[in-house]
C-alpha cells in the first residue's frame, strides 16, 4: 500500500483517474458496492498499472464479470485478480480447499451459512435492490439457475446454533468454486432466520460492540464435501461475541 492521504476516489467511469488512484500501490481492495458497478473498471485499472486486486463482493454475476475481463483484457503474469474474499465466497470456498486434498473430483459440495441474525447495512440493502441477476448453482458439472423456489432443509449445526431451518441462497462462493474445483453439483444454504431479517425493512443496520467496529453476531459456516460414499465436512465459525 502507498503512504499518500486518503482523498475522495475518482467515478468507476474515469478508467484515467482509477489508473492514477492505483498507481504506486500494491495491492487495491475494493469495497465499494455495488460491484456489478465498480469490480470490473476498478480491477482492470489495477491490473494495467501492475497492482493485484482483491474485492469482498457476493455478487455471483460480479465475480462472474471479472472473471470474463480478465480473460478478454489478459493482464501480467506476476498480478493476482481475487474477486469475492470475503465471508460469502472466500471462506466457503478455502474451507472447501482444505477438505478436498487428494481428491481429484467431488460428486457433491454444499455449503451452510449459519447466522444467528443479519442486520443489513445501507450498502448491503442497496445493492439488493440493483442486484436482479439470476442466482446460479452447479448441477452436472454446469453453472444453471438455482431452483425456484428455493429448497429449504433443516441443518445440524453445532452448538450454538444447533437445529435450524435453511433455505437455497447461493452466493458467490458457487462461481469461485466452479472456477477451480470438479464438482458434479455445488450449492449454498441459509439460515431462514437470517433472510427474515434482510427481507424486513423494519431491521435495523447493525451497531458495534467492541472498539473495532464489529457487531454481535454469531456464525457457523459449514462445508460438506461427498464422493461417493465418503464424505467430509468442515467448519468455521465466530467466536463468541461479547455484547455491551
Amino acid at each position: 500500500m502507498s503512504d499518500r492521504p486518503l482523498t475522495p476516489g475518482p467515478a468507476v467511469a474515469d478508467s484515467h483517474a482509477l489508473r492514477d488512484a492505483a498507481r504506486g500501490t500494491a495491492v487495491v481492495v475494493n469495497c465499494a458496492g455495488p460491484f456489478q458497478e465498480t469490480a470490473v473498471p476498478v480491477a482492470a485499472a489495477a491490473a494495467a498499472v501492475g497492482a493485484h486486486y482483491v474485492d469482498i463482493t457476493a455478487e455471483q454475476a460480479a465475480v462472474q464479470a471479472v472473471y470474463r475481463s480478465q480473460a478478454s483484457l489478459g493482464r501480467p503474469g506476476d498480478v493476482a485478480v481475487v474477486p469475492a474474499m470475503a465471508f460469502y465466497g472466500g471462506l466457503a470456498d478455502l474451507l472447501a480447499m482444505a477438505a478436498v486434498t487428494g481428491w481429484e473430483a467431488v460428486d457433491e459440495i454444499t455449503v451452510a451459512y449459519g447466522i444467528d441474525r443479519w442486520w443489513p447495512t445501507e450498502g448491503t440493502r442497496n445493492t439488493g435492490r440493483r442486484n436482479t441477476a439470476a442466482r446460479l448453482v452447479v448441477d452436472g458439472g454446469r453453472l444453471v439457475r438455482a431452483p425456484r423456489p428455493a429448497p429449504e432443509r433443516v441443518w445440524e449445526f453445532s452448538e450454538p446454533l444447533g437445529r435450524q431451518t435453511v433455505a437455497g441462497n447461493p452466493f458467490a462462493e458457487i462461481i469461485t468454486m466452479a472456477q477451480h474445483l470438479a464438482a458434479s453439483k455445488i450449492s449454498a444454504y441459509l439460515t431462514t432466520v437470517a433472510l427474515d431479517d434482510i427481507h424486513d425493512p423494519a431491521t435495523p443496520a447493525p451497531q458495534p460492540v467492541d472498539e473495532a467496529g464489529r457487531s454481535a453476531q454469531l456464525f457457523i459456516v459449514d462445508v460438506i464435501l461427498r464422493r461417493g460414499q465418503e464424505e467430509r465436512r468442515i467448519s468455521a465459525r465466530s467466536s463468541t461475541p461479547q455484547r455491551s
